[in-house]
């Protein structure tokens, strides 16, 4: 990672990015609403996550930004439930 000079973070380099559909808390059936996308990226600020695509974002949001290179793995950011099995 390179050192950031602001508080954005890019993870760039994902393999595969699977996280939930939406903005809020899910429960039952609803957790099953994941999105996945290959060869992506998760865009963070503030501690948030505040864009995903597929790709490589844009060079000027990047800029400023610490930079994660996932290597081609599996990234699941938003899945906060202690008891979920990824095959």
């Amino acid at each position: 990672m390179n050192h950031p000079r602001s508080d954005k973070t890019a993870v760039l380099n994902i393999g595969l990015l699977a996280t939930p559909e939406g903005r809020r808390a899910k429960a039952g059936k609803e957790q099953g609403q994941i999105r996945l996308l290959k060869d992506a990226y998760v865009l963070v600020e503030g501690g948030v996550i505040a864009a995903v695509g597929t790709g490589r974002p844009e060079e000027a949001w990047m800029r400023d930004a610490g930079i994660i290179d996932a290597g081609g793995r599996l990234v699941t950011p938003g899945l906060v439930d202690a008891h979920t099995h990824l095959v």
